[in-house]
């Protein structure tokens, strides 16, 4: 009974302190460890030493003021902030609860209703994060939950034999040794419920089922995941507002980029995308050697459009004029291939989607989701008005063109013919504008001293000023963030004064520069440079990749400016050979995936295997109705194209296969077995029934001798009573512990399932015969 009482306790105390970890990690808020020290001394203080029992009123009043406290938490909230920091409100008051539970003596219905208020602080920390360490967590948590209330129920059931079983003093010693003597011990009743003292509550084979029911449960979950079917519910949020509005991205990028921001980032080794690039026209992936040709060296993947800047800060400019996805996807007609890329990408902060080259087109992998881009800024982003959970991984295709193409010169020639004749369009006004009259300065001695083409609104123009920065030698890379000057602004700071820091730096000062002479500029937030992973054969895409660089408009089209200096490759690449896929990475990336799992890939892998093993069958059924067995057909055709055996169709047939040589496996043994074994069966069973008399012959030996209340006790008992009632007989005659005997020969016949041999009747026989005549004679 102790070991089940400390058992229980243990386990409840480990439960709770799994429910607080996992919503302190979901929350990213301290408030509930404070759990776990309360509930380990909890523990040992109240429930196991019973040192301390705190008033039942002031107990009560702390759980009137915790829901005081929650209330005002909620009340405090403001619609702007969403309806997740009110959820939390109530989760703050599911813990606060948790504590007055805590220090209180507890009994079964309060251990209930602890167990009720871990799970609910389990289900709210799904509500706060998706990331892989709550699934491992929530697998550790299952088992837990799980063992605990197989043991509350246990509990229950023993309640009953003993109702002192929670109590701090545990059980009466004198009863203890009573049990504990064998020649007084009996097995008592009490509510219905007969205990023996060889019993044991907490048994190998209640450990066993609790795990098989932890399996079940497993198998059952997994199950209705993967056959639910995926429905989109359209634009619901169950929080309000925007999806934005409460729970961060992974990695921090976001619309809005301070200058420091991207070091920040590229501090980090975090998986960001993967990367599967195909050509577009068969469908195949591009092997490792043609991949420079395809997406560059060292990708450009093209992220947020960021034109406003001030004080340190870009932002980007809202506009009109988005289009659906759907609306400017079209072929190139050009007589080269285009490149397909099949991207996955992490959480971020934003809407924003990343690609290569020049989009073409682009469609989102998650039903129904649209995609948008927009003309002007050539970006393309989600659809908000469909709130996709921005929390969640999200893959997408895009159509481009190889960077390898060169743009066609003749078209730029025109453009920059109009453009001079018109004008810069009323949209690129604002990417004109330059805070810094220094830098306005400083790119117009640049120029001047430069023996290029002093065309204003030039490629060769803007190279110029791109070369400086990078390749004077005047500005050296570097991760160091220091402000020498915090009075001018951060640009400048880094150009006349400290001439070091990271790409942020290099790109606004390039972009000002630009706007400083009549070019166009705008800063692009993305990432540059990626590594092929040769198991997967994806290019993987991680956060110490997240670079920035410039687009000008020069000669009538956007050209690509990159003014970093090249140390910035070489730190990248060497922190990237020293952070190889890890366990932790695979990990993530799975569980991600199965997270995103949606109704195309539901029906690709689920539901399309079992319509094809159903035409299967019926074929089957239709081919036997004729005469005519498909299934031979259709298994030489499996066996002759090792292709399909991998596929849906060969593990269908594969598993039915397996299944008929089961099944006659299965009925051959069966047959076989009650062929050889009837005529054992029936003499087994004869000798069992002859075996089992003699139990009978020696309760009704002992009761004519004597044995009072033999039907109260068990086997061993009367024959520990009976050992003590005839010791001076059985002693005399030298037959002591011949009653056990007999009584252990019992056990193993009627509960062992051992039937005796005929030598071992013989014994029995002789045995009763002395016990017999013992006690025949004459006290």
């Amino acid at each position: 009974m102790r070991t089940l009482r400390n058992t229980l306790y243990f386990s409840l105390t480990l439960q709770i302190c799994l429910a607080a970890a996992i919503i302190a990690a979901a929350e990213e808020a301290p408030l509930a460890l404070v759990t776990i020290p309360i509930a380990v001394g909890s523990l040992f203080v109240i429930d196991l030493l019973g040192w301390l029992k705190p008033p039942r009123l002031l107990l009560n009043l702390a759980a009137l003021a915790s829901v005081g406290f929650a209330m005002v938490e909620f009340s405090r909230q403001s619609p702007d902030d969403g309806r997740l920091n009110q959820l939390l409100a109530g989760g703050h008051l599911i813990v606060y609860l948790t504590w007055t539970f805590l220090l209180q003596v507890k009994d079964l219905r309060r251990m209930w209703w602890m167990f009720a208020l871990s799970v609910l602080q389990v289900a709210l920390g799904a509500v706060l994060t998706n990331q892989p360490w709550f699934g491992a967590s929530l697998f550790v948590y299952t088992a837990s939950a799980i063992w605990t209330m197989s043991l509350l129920s246990l509990t229950r059931a023993a309640l009953l034999a003993d109702s002192r079983l929670l109590s701090s003093e545990g059980e009466d010693p004198v009863s203890r040794a009573a049990l504990d003597d064998p020649l007084t011990r009996k097995s008592f009743a009490t509510n219905g419920v007969r205990t023996d003292e060889h019993g044991r509550w907490v048994s190998p084979r209640f450990v066993g089922g609790g795990a098989v029911t932890f399996a079940l449960i497993l198998i059952v979950g997994m199950t209705f995941f993967v056959f639910t079917p995926r429905v989109w519910i359209g634009n619901l949020n169950a929080f309000g507002g925007s999806s934005r509005g409460g729970i961060k991205g992974a990695t921090g990028f976001t619309e809005k980029v301070k200058l420091g921001d991207i070091g920040q980032i590229m501090e980090s080794d975090e998986l960001m995308m993967e990367i599967t690039v195909l050509d577009w026209a068969t469908e195949e992936r591009i092997p490792p050697e043609r991949l420079a040709a395809a997406v560059g060296d060292e990708p450009l993947l093209r992220g947020a459009v960021l034109d406003n800047y001030q004080a340190g800060s870009w932002e980007k400019r809202t506009y009109s004029g988005w289009l659906q996805s759907s609306n400017f996807q079209r072929r190139e007609q050009e007589n080269y291939s285009l490149v397909r890329l099949n991207i996955t990408l992490q959480p971020i902060e934003s809407e924003v989607l990343f690609y290569t080259g020049q989009a073409l087109g682009a469609i989102g992998m998650m039903d129904p989701v649209e995609l948008v881009y927009h003309p002007f800024t050539v970006a393309l982003e989600r659809d908000s008005s469909y709130s996709p959970d921005i929390n969640q991984p999200y893959s997408y295709t895009v159509s481009t063109t190889p960077v390898s193409v060169r743009p066609n010169e003749a078209l730029r020639a025109q453009r920059r013919i109009e453009q001079r004749r018109m004008g810069f369009p009323v949209a690129m006004r604002p990417l004109l504008r330059t805070p810094s009259e220094r830098l306005s300065k400083l790119a117009r001695e640049v120029l001047d001293n430069s023996d290029k083409d002093g065309d204003p609104d030039s490629e060769s123009t803007a190279r110029v000023l791109e070369e400086y920065l990078r390749d004077s030698n005047k500005f050296s890379y570097s991760m160091d963030l220091s402000v020498q000057d915090a009075t001018i602004d951060p640009v400048e700071d880094f150009v006349f004064n400290r001439k070091q820091g990271h790409c942020e730096y290099f790109a606004s000062a390039l972009a000002l520069m630009l706007r400083g002479v009549g070019i166009p500029a705008r800063l692009i937030s993305g990432f540059k440079g990626a590594e092929y992973n040769d198991k997967t054969r994806n290019l993987e895409v991680r956060a110490l990749h997240a670079h920035a660089w410039v687009e000008a408009f020069v000669d009538g089209a956007w050209v690509t400016l990159d003014p970093t200096p090249g140390e910035r490759n070489t730190a990248v690449a060497a922190k990237a050979r020293d952070t190889a896929p890890d366990l932790v990475d695979k990990s993530r990336s799975f569980w991600f995936q199965s997270m995103s799992y949606s109704k195309s890939q539901q029906d690709e892998l689920v539901y399309a295997p079992l319509r094809n093993v159903g035409e299967m069958v019926r074929s089957n059924f239709a081919g036997l109705m004729q005469g005519e067995f498909p299934l031979l057909t259709q298994v030489k055709n499996l066996f002759v194209s090792p292709r399909q055996w991998f596929s849906g169709a060969g593990g269908a047939l594969a598993a039915l296969l397996l299944s008929l040589i089961a099944g006659a496996v299965w009925l051959s043994r069966k047959l076989f077995k009650r062929w050889t074994g009837w005529t054992r069966a029936r003499d087994l069973a004869q000798r069992r029934a002859i075996t089992v008399e003699f139990y009978a012959r020696l309760l009704k030996l002992l009761q004519r001798f004597g044995l009072a209340d033999i039907e109260t006790l068990t086997p061993r008992e009367f024959a520990h009573r009976a050992e003590q009632q005839f010791q001076p007989r059985f002693q005399i005659a030298g037959i002591a512990g011949t009653t056990l005997s007999l009584v252990e020969t019992f056990y193993a016949v009627r509960f062992g399932h051992q039937p005796l041999s005929t030598d071992q009747l013989e014994v029995v026989e002789q045995q009763l015969g002395q016990l017999e005549r013992s006690l025949g004679q004459p006290a």
